[in-house]
């Protein structure tokens, strides 16, 4: 459900996104091999995530950083160095989901931005380019929630 939740931007986007997973590891477990199952199973869930995306992106609002105010630059050592797991899922859930997926797949999962452009089905550059937004909107979200929490 973790995987499912960082790729998500809600609680049921995600339940429907392990579902589905579910439902292609009961088609598939014939397939499975003496591999981890725990990783298979991962793989799955992110293949699904990436298989939502692409299937609903035609519906999902995409937020353009660019059209929006600029970001404004403050130092950053005036922001907490902890962070809560929720607060930091909550911040990844709010990101416009190609930046979402982008940031997921290369800081967390592991995946290089070739990888990840074939599965998502961009280019290496748009890969790099929406990694790099993805990280500037979350510095920005967490920047405002410690400014206005003090």
């Amino acid at each position: 459900m973790s995987i499912a939740l960082r790729y998500s931007q809600n609680y049921e986007e995600a339940i429907e996104i392990l579902n589905d997973s579910f439902i292609k590891v009961f088609k598939k477990i014939k397939d499975y091999n003496d591999l981890s199952f725990k990783g298979w199973l991962r793989r799955i869930v992110i293949n699904t995530a990436s298989d939502h995306y692409r299937k609903n992106k035609k519906h999902l609002y995409h937020k353009d950083i660019e059209s929006q105010e600029a970001l404004t630059v403050i130092d950053t050592e005036t922001v907490d160095d902890q962070i809560s797991y929720d607060e930091l899922l909550e911040a990844v859930q709010q990101l416009p989901p190609s930046y979402r997926n982008t940031f997921c797949m290369y800081v967390i999962d592991g995946y290089k931005h070739e990888e990840i452009a074939e599965m998502l089905n961009v280019s290496v550059g748009t890969s790099k380019s929406n990694l790099h937004r993805a990280r500037a909107y979350l510095r920005e979200l967490i920047i405002r929630r410690d400014y206005a929490v003090a």
